[in-house]
């Protein structure tokens, strides 16, 4: 059974997913307006955020999460000067805000995240951004996809260090997973592995 609930936040319809139990909680994902959407849940709970990659719309509430919640991030360091906002503005729209912080841990690949509903593998993403990565929980067939996969689609790459060449190594590195595996993207609604494996071949193969 998939703990995870969604929310829908921001002008660009980023997915923030979470889960929660009486004492913790694990977020993926800080797009604007989530933490206002969240706070009331996550009050007085140990909480992890996981970053799937530096891009303002998904990471905007970051800062909001650490100093208010005293939530913990993880970021992988290939998007620090996302994080620390050197290249936001290519990426914000006119009149919003962003204020720049640092993840408490940066991720590897591979990595072996433990939270309060078990382990979940990093798996480094690029291509998106340097820094994208992917949350796989092979327990439950989950993955996190971020902006690097979507549903009949993959990530844009003509943003600041996107590659179009790392991106299409990334998709086969997901491709070796289980294609059973449920991907939930950053934006719109999820697919499978298998699905996604069919879009992938038909269109870029």
């Amino acid at each position: 059974m998939n703990p995870f609930q969604s929310i829908t936040c921001g002008p660009y319809q980023t997915k923030v997913y979470y889960a929660i139990d009486s004492r913790s909680a694990l977020v993926i994902d800080a797009a604007p307006e989530s933490f206002d959407a969240l706070k009331s849940l996550l009050i007085g709970k140990k909480v992890q955020v996981l970053l799937t990659h530096g891009h303002w719309d998904h990471v905007a509430d970051a800062s909001k999460f650490q100093q208010e919640l005293h939530a913990t991030l993880y970021g992988h360091p290939a998007d620090s000067d996302w994080f620390n906002g050197i290249h936001q503005p290519s990426v914000m729209l006119p009149g919003t805000q962003y204020t720049l912080f640092t993840p408490d841990h940066w991720l590897q690949d591979n990595q072996i995240i433990e939270t309060f509903i078990g382990a979940f593998q990093v798996l480094h993403l690029p291509g998106h951004t340097a820094g994208c990565v992917g949350f796989h929980q092979a327990s439950s067939g989950i993955l996190f996809s971020g902006d690097t996969l979507f549903c009949n689609a993959v990530g844009r790459t003509d943003l600041t260090d996107g590659s179009f060449k790392s991106l299409a190594t990334s998709i086969d590195k997901l491709l070796q997973l289980p294609l059973t595996t449920q991907a939930f993207p950053g934006h719109g609604r999820s697919t499978t592995l298998q699905e996604a494996k069919v879009f992938w071949d038909n269109e870029y193969r």
